[in-house]
């Protein structure tokens, strides 16, 4: 939008996609924020929207792409309204944890209950350090806030303080593989009634989330307006797919979290 610097020329954009989930920076930018709804055709805001599907070229459509259209329908409508109608979706096509199947709560459940949270450190780099910080009510826990972030690990050490003090958090886990060792003897030092543990994690990441996929779906509540920070590592946590090389992080510090709880406080 900023390579045409002159008056008198048309600075026309076009884009064209299939609907991917509502989580896309696109969904957030050209729908979400201004308010438009997907399947409006017209212009708003110097944005001219056109929403097409399959429905409406009918006339050019072999008989075979129709009746497999219609299949697909009446066995599998969800994949129909993303795949033929072009519709968004809420989670990614083969997540672990897809993000409609996340129970939700509005209001945190009053009851006494431990604050439990749990890290899996990284220092600088494309890795993150994900936190999630959650409370265990009658055997559900209930995320309040993360800590997902990019930067040093010295920096990370304050905001933790300032989160332990807001949460009055009573236990913490944290993975000691690479850099996490020294992060936990820092913690400890600079939080010492808090009880932490320290965590060597040897299983495979995937296999860990999906062995725990299970249980967060049934068990893990997350607010229906979750924080910023809480918000990106929530998106992240649902784009894990088998397929996925990278950005496995808060996935992970979840998968984490739920071990150590049906270990140490549920039995389940």
């Amino acid at each position: 939008m900023q390579s045409v610097r002159q008056k008198g020329i048309q600075n026309r954009i076009i884009l064209v996609l299939n609907p991917k989930s509502k989580t896309h920076w696109i969904y957030k930018r050209f729908f979400e924020t201004p308010g438009v709804d997907p399947k409006f055709n017209g212009e708003h805001e110097g944005v001219c929207y056109i929403h097409t599907s399959y429905l409406e070229n009918l006339d050019n459509l072999s008989k075979e792409f129709i009746d497999e259209a219609e299949k697909c329908k009446r066995f599998t409508p969800e994949l129909y309204r993303y795949d033929y109608l072009g519709e968004w979706v809420l989670s990614i096509e083969g997540s672990f944890l897809p993000m409609d199947k996340l129970k939700r709560y509005k209001k945190l459940i009053d009851g006494d209950g431990p604050v439990i949270a749990y890290f899996d450190v990284a220092d600088e780099g494309d890795d993150y350090t994900a936190g999630i910080f959650c409370k265990l009510v009658n055997g559900k826990l209930y995320a309040i806030d993360a800590i997902f972030n990019q930067v040093n690990l010295s920096l990370n050490e304050e905001v933790c303080k300032t989160r332990f003090d807001l949460h009055k958090i009573d236990q913490c886990y944290v993975e000691t593989n690479s850099m996490g060792a020294y992060f936990l003897r820092n913690l400890r030092d600079q939080n010492p009634s808090i009880p932490f543990h320290g965590l060597v994690s040897k299983a495979n990441k995937l296999g860990r989330i999906l062995a725990q996929c299970g249980w967060i779906l049934e068990n893990v509540y997350f607010p229906e307006h979750p924080n910023e920070e809480l918000w990106r590592f929530i998106v992240q946590m649902c784009s894990v797919t088998h397929e996925t090389k990278k950005e496995d992080d808060a996935a992970d510090s979840m998968a984490g979290l739920c071990m150590m709880v049906r270990r140490d406080y549920t039995r389940n």
